[in-house]
């Protein structure tokens, strides 16, 4: 199990019900999650581990983790189509299905609440992400635009609160930018 976190799949019960074995795959491959005793399933910490590394480990959760906002905020920005196995009330939570959006894909909203997926504010994001993959793409035809390219593709990402405080991403992003249209 410390080498191939799947081959819980293959131990017996009490070692898929032994909390530090369980740990350990989860730790390597979040999918183990799904070997896991039911009891496993629902301890926190064993859920955490798991889709803090692989967010569609989230399907294997219990009930009630998939109803913990905790749990489901860190699968969401792991992987934003985890989603899909929150509950329906975080389902209905803006934060969360916000996070689910800007965290890895706009698709996200499909599993949202009937409610938020009309929500004006929340449309916006997907239709922005898919918009700047596009003018992304154009920047690189038009390279003579770049300093109104990449100043626009900055406020877009900066109106996502799409950069951390500290200013890495940007840099990185700028660095990212700089390097695809050298002339």
């Amino acid at each position: 199990v410390n080498s191939f976190g799947l081959a819980l799949g293959f131990a017996s019960e009490e070692l898929q019900n032994d909390k530090e074995v369980v740990l350990a795959a989860v730790r390597l491959r979040g999918w183990a999650l799904g070997f896991a005793s039911e009891e496993l399933q629902g301890d926190k910490e064993v859920v955490m581990a798991a889709v803090r590394l692989r967010g569609y480990a989230l399907q294997y959760a219990s009930v009630a983790m998939k109803a913990d906002k905790e749990v489901i905020m860190e699968a969401v920005t792991t992987c934003g189509l985890a989603l899909q196995w929150a509950s329906v009330a975080l389902k209905a939570d803006k934060e969360v299905v916000r996070v689910a959006i800007l965290g890895q894909t706009p698709y996200a909203l499909e599993y949202a609440s009937v409610e938020l997926q009309n929500d004006a504010s929340l449309k916006r994001f997907p239709k922005t992400y898919e918009n700047l993959k596009l003018f992304w793409a154009w920047g690189m035809a038009h390279k003579r635009c770049k300093p109104a390219l990449y100043a626009w593709l900055e406020r877009a990402q900066i109106k996502l609160n799409a950069y951390g405080k500290d200013g890495a991403a940007r840099k990185r992003d700028r660095a990212a930018f700089d390097a695809d249209n050298a002339m």
